[in-house]
């Protein structure tokens, strides 16, 4: 309840950022911004292997009070990221230069983005320590505050004339905060001796959570890049309004899995079973899915000119939308429990789904809502496959 109640005030914040670029930017801007913001989920999403890897060993740690291996992990973790994230903005800015010609966008924006992205690698580092030490009061302080800021900064430089170009700086200067935030928040466990820590048990974990991070991102997002290209300004900004609308189920129990893994790492390690926190978690999720695809079939206007205006005309997909992220938002529970309990050979298995969904998208996209069918089918299949996959701890043990 302290995750959810602290994931609605900044889904609250979030929304109200977004509802201020779709409405002072216009369709066009607010549709550059939405494939930036796509670009930036696409890559953090995968750097969420960096917080779930980092969670998963401070709640080992500290199931057996073992804070100096915790502080070992931080240092390192830093050390590392810092030379690798410094080089991959390099790279990634020199990629950007040959992708703005095919998204549109300028390349000053793609380089505003190579640095958001470079902070974006370093915060999740202090908040896996503080979502391992299962301090989630600390965590929703952090969480509540970067929101705060990004809307703050945002609506700041937008307002002083910068409008793009202004959102992002101020999605930077948030992003910086956050950093300091989270580092003063853990800064007592600088205080420790630091002892030695297994590398290879770290990065033998890494690479199949990040592999897996990023296929399940590239599920939710790849189709708002597919409609940049393909469609024109006004209908990508549509499209981009219409997907935040339908992922607030996925913004929305998020808060579930903030609190689910910690745990079940936790029980992990010691000995203890937890298919009972999977169910519940699946059954909370659905409840939230299923609360919000009622209200996007039952007053889709309503609920597109209250965000958007009048201007975006996208009621007539929503409900179908909020469908298709429903789906995802149960296989995503299913993927993180996984994760917590070390089993991440499935992961491999997600790559022929995602390029049925690639496949879907470049034959399918006469019209937005078709883009939308191909998001729908793609993610009936990653559910059925996660549930084959956790069948003996969701009772399916006969299958």
């Amino acid at each position: 309840m302290v995750i959810l109640v602290g994931a609605s005030v900044v889904n609250l914040i979030n929304y109200a950022y977004q509802l201020f670029m779709g409405r002072v930017l216009g369709p066009a801007d607010y549709g550059v911004l939405g494939a930036i913001f796509s670009i930036i989920y696409i890559v953090t999403f995968s750097f969420g292997a960096i917080r779930t890897v980092i969670t998963r060993f401070v709640s080992k740690y500290a199931a057996i009070e073992n804070y100096g291996k915790i502080k070992a992990i931080v240092v390192f973790s830093f050390e590392k990221l810092s030379l690798y994230g410094f080089i991959g903005l390099m790279l990634i800015s020199a990629l950007f230069y040959f992708m703005a010609p095919l998204l549109k966008i300028d390349y000053p924006l793609l380089l505003l983005t190579s640095v958001f992205l470079f902070l974006s690698l370093l915060s999740p580092i202090p908040q896996g320590v503080i979502s391992g030490l299962q301090r989630f009061n600390t965590l929703n302080i952090v969480s509540v505050a970067g929101a705060f800021f990004k809307l703050l900064f945002g609506v700041l430089f937008v307002l002083l004339g910068y409008s793009v170009f202004g959102a992002m700086i101020g999605l930077n200067i948030s992003q910086l905060l956050i950093i300091v935030f989270s580092l003063w928040a853990v800064h007592k466990i600088f205080g420790y001796e630091k002892e030695e820590i297994s590398k290879v048990s770290l990065f033998d974990y890494s690479l199949p959570v990040f592999i897996g991070l990023t296929l399940m991102n590239l599920f939710v997002n790849l189709d708002v890049l597919f409609v940049k290209h393909y469609f024109s300004a006004v209908d990508a900004g549509f499209y981009a309004a219409a997907s935040i609308i339908g992922k607030a189920i996925l913004f929305s129990s998020s808060a579930f899995l903030t609190v689910m893994f910690p745990k079940v790492s936790f029980n992990y390690h010691k000995g203890e079973g937890s298919s009972k926190i999977l169910v519940s978690t699946l059954f909370y999720t659905f409840i939230i899915s299923l609360a919000a695809i009622i209200l996007y079939f039952s007053i889709p206007t309503f609920i597109s000119h209250l965000f958007f205006g009048e201007e975006y005309k996208i009621s007539s997909f929503i409900g179908l939308f909020g469908v298709a992220v429903a789906l995802f938002s149960m296989s995503n529970v299913i993927f993180t429990y996984n994760l917590a309990i070390e089993k991440t050979r499935f992961v491999y298995m997600l790559l022929p789904l995602l390029t049925i969904e690639i496949i879907g998208f470049i034959m399918f996209h006469n019209s937005l809502k078709e883009i939308i069918q191909v998001l729908l089918v793609t993610n009936v299949l990653l559910l059925l496959y996660l549930t084959f996959i956790s069948r003996k701890e969701l009772g399916f043990n006969t299958i």
